[in-house]
């Protein structure tokens, strides 16, 4: 099945890269743009599926790409999502008035964004659907004896690390090195717990977990994920794709140990 293609326009780098990764990790195909100009451009060379655009795009604003791009017979037909860090109505009215899907506010829960983007599109399946706190319900593991906790991490240090944390809290380890060896056990295994760090190759935790939540045999194994980004954004997009923590490196073996106990009897409660 082919992914939808959505463009993604804003002259904020920072912006621009964390609206386009979690898109990706939504399975979107994206698309950016920095400039109104490009935008327009990309649009229709690209015919994206859909585009979300910041409104104060130079140059004249993601609101003046908006308006050009719904009077050209070949984009007119694209739904747009406009992101706007102004309070006032001017803005949404405006955007509305001009044919906007629907207007969000920054800072933007990415929950909704996925939500909006999902929507906009028509899509029959939500990408976040059971990933707003139904990740604790429902038994998985199989296996009888000591509940299996799934390890993460691309870097064998840390995997190791964790695995001894766990076992000294009396748990079984598995343990894989990037994202898609993450799905094979997770569907095979189906563990109590998946502990997952965020950047690793070949795929990042994001885009497994995503892929996690859109299988039946997997969507409720709750995820810890265990990364060395602090940025606030990060256990922002976390939660919204589905993580039921966000643990930063360095982490204290005690606090950890005592975040995976109460997710676990969360489970059986």
């Amino acid at each position: 099945m082919k992914r939808p293609r959505v463009l993604v326009v804003d002259h904020d780098r920072t912006s621009l890269f964390l609206v386009a990764r979690l898109l990706r990790a939504a399975r979107y195909t994206v698309l950016t743009a920095r400039d109104a100009e490009e935008a327009v451009r990309q649009a229709h060379r690209q015919t994206p599926d859909l585009i979300v655009t910041d409104n104060m795009t130079p140059p004249g604003g993601g609101l003046n790409a908006l308006e050009r791009l719904l009077m050209s017979s070949k984009t007119n037909a694209i739904p747009i999502i406009v992101l706007t860090a102004n309070d006032g109505p001017e803005i949404e009215l405006r955007a509305l008035a001009a044919g906007a899907a629907r207007v969000l506010r920054k800072p933007c829960d990415p929950a909704v964004l996925l939500e909006s983007v999902s929507q906009a599109l028509g899509d029959s399946k939500d990408p976040v659907t059971a990933s707003r706190g139904d990740a604790a319900v429902a038994e998985t593991s199989t296996e009888s004896g000591p509940r299996v906790v799934l390890v993460v991490d691309d870097d064998p240090e840390i995997r190791e690390l964790v695995c001894e944390v766990l076992a000294n809290a009396g748990l079984r380890t598995i343990t894989a090195s990037d994202g898609e060896e993450a799905l094979a056990l997770a569907g095979e295994r189906r563990p109590s717990l998946i502990v997952m760090d965020i950047m690793m190759r070949t795929m990042d935790g994001y885009t497994a977990l995503t892929l996690l939540r859109g299988q039946p045999a997997t969507r409720h194994i709750p995820v810890i994920i265990l990364t060395g980004q602090e940025e606030p954004i990060y256990r922002t997009l976390s939660a919204g794709v589905g993580a039921v923590a966000h643990v930063t490196k360095p982490f204290s073996p005690d606090q950890f140990t005592d975040t995976v106990r109460r997710i676990l009897g969360e489970r059986e409660a």
